[in-house]
């Protein structure tokens, strides 16, 4: 049960700096950016290997993240203290 509430916070965590990253980049190219749904949810084939990759790379992305934030905030601390 863990390990399934880890995986949904990193990837909606992946998911929503992809679609900041991706929003803010078109925005310089003049193109819309992506909705979250289509960055959450990946391609529309269940069960494909690129379904699984979608999601594999927004909990990466959300785990990458997360340890960034933390690193800052120690060092912050540390800083302070």
């Amino acid at each position: 049960m863990e390990s399934l509430f880890g995986s949904i916070v990193f990837e909606l965590i992946g998911a929503g700096t992809k679609w900041i990253y991706f929003r803010i980049r078109n925005s310089f190219l003049g193109k819309p950016g992506p909705s979250f749904k289509a960055i959450y949810l990946g391609t529309k084939k269940r069960g494909s290997a690129e379904h699984l990759y979608d999601g594999m790379s927004n909990i990466m992305v959300g785990m990458i993240v997360v340890v960034i934030l933390l690193c800052i905030f120690i060092e912050l601390v540390r800083y302070f203290y």
